[in-house]
């Protein structure tokens, strides 16, 4: 009898394992992925944003980066966005141009070959500029075999900047090292004879005790005692000049009594 009730549980427990198989397989499997993405090749460092374009999804956004590329391809894959490291040197940028945050640069998976995209950037984080003129932003690669940053885009139509959304845009073809630049604003120097601009005093270093204002001299008192000196001396002068008069008209009276 107990052989029988063994017999019987077989087909459940064989049913049972089978149906557990097929739920932790695919899960061990989308796990293994996940682990397995951060160590393809387009994945650069820990810091680096990315997303996968398919034939549903041709935008990719970098939320950390401010980036955004519109996709015109068929082909599918992997693309992420580097930040340049802070310790590797910067190019020269281009004359009379300030560079604007650290350049970036991006990499694609294999199966990610042809295409053209638009890239876009928002600057918002980086107001106020500081000695860069807003409406000349764009956006440049770095020619390796020339040694120089040179502009995106073919032609004027295919880059440029929306100072109402705070975006600097350019058509591209491919991938290099990328940045955004803008003109320097230089200040204009004094015309002749005119005084250059007061310097601020530099505040006191720490530690160091502020130094007090020097009083200015107090002037409204001494106004008024001069202009009450100038009254009692008129006033002598008035009563004095009364004394001598009465005084020659009393000698004149006496005169002509005797």
């Amino acid at each position: 009898m107990k052989n029988n009730l063994t017999e019987g549980k077989k087909p459940f427990i064989i049913i049972f394992a089978a149906a557990l198989l097929a739920i932790l397989i695919p899960a061990a499997a989308s796990v293994s992925a996940a682990e397995a993405l951060p160590t393809h090749s387009f994945i650069i460092e820990t810091t680096s944003n990315w997303d996968e374009i398919t034939a549903e999804n041709k935008v990719a956004s970098f939320e950390d980066y401010r980036l955004t590329l519109y996709f015109d391809t068929t082909d599918s894959g992997y693309v992420a966005v580097t930040w340049c490291p802070p310790d590797e040197a910067v190019p020269e940028p281009p004359a009379g141009m300030l560079m604007l945050g650290r350049p970036f640069f991006f990499t694609t998976a294999d199966t990610l070959r042809n295409f053209n995209v638009r890239l876009e950037m928002n600057y918002q984080p980086f107001l106020p500029l500081q000695n860069i003129d807003e409406s000349t932003l764009r956006l440049y690669r770095y020619n390796e075999a020339a040694g120089q940053w040179a502009l995106c885009g073919d032609t004027e139509a295919e880059r440029g900047v929306d100072l109402q959304s705070k975006i600097v845009w350019a058509e591209l073809n491919g991938f290099s090292r990328f940045g955004v630049f803008g003109e320097e604003i230089i200040a204009a120097p004094p015309e002749e004879g005119e005084a250059p601009p007061e310097e601020a005093e530099a505040p006191p270093e720490e530690g160091e005790a502020p130094q007090p204002e020097k009083p200015l001299p107090r002037t409204d008192g001494t106004i008024y005692l001069l202009l009450a000196a100038a009254l009692l001396t008129l006033t002598g002068a008035l009563l004095l000049t009364q004394q001598r008069g009465s005084r020659a008209y009393l000698r004149t009276d006496r005169s002509r009594q005797l």
